[in-house]
């Protein structure tokens, strides 16, 4: 895949996401894309999420889609539909476990997964 190397630099219309706030603190909103494994997991459609990142993908790699994107067109999630268990998010849900049940649900079927041997494979 591809690589945008400097959000602010490359995409100035892109919203902030690298804010000093700490990781408890919400900044932006994703849609999530439907039929997805993500909006299957969390089930809806969009999230308040943390960020703290100045690089995201441009184009993903082969095998891969996104699933979630900001407001801005950032792709903020990944996720391979060949393979039972890979997701990539962009933001830190473990800052935001202990208040947001989303974060929470990502955590939980992490584990189940993985106490199947999906995260393996």
């Amino acid at each position: 895949g591809t690589l945008v190397q400097d959000i602010p630099r490359q995409v100035p219309e892109a919203c902030n996401h690298s804010p000093r706030a700490d990781r408890s603190t919400v900044s932006h909103k994703v849609r999530i894309e439907p039929h997805t494994h993500l909006q299957r997991i969390l089930q809806r459609r969009s999230l308040w999420v943390n960020s703290k990142h100045h690089q995201a993908v441009n184009q993903p790699a082969p095998g891969l889609s996104f699933c979630a994107v900001a407001t801005d067109g950032i792709i903020e999630a990944l996720e391979a539909a060949d393979h039972p268990y890979v997701l990539a998010v962009q933001w830190h849900p473990e800052g935001l476990w202990q208040t947001d049940a989303a974060s929470r649900k990502l955590f939980k079927s992490l584990i189940a997964a993985a106490g199947q041997g999906l995260a393996q494979k």
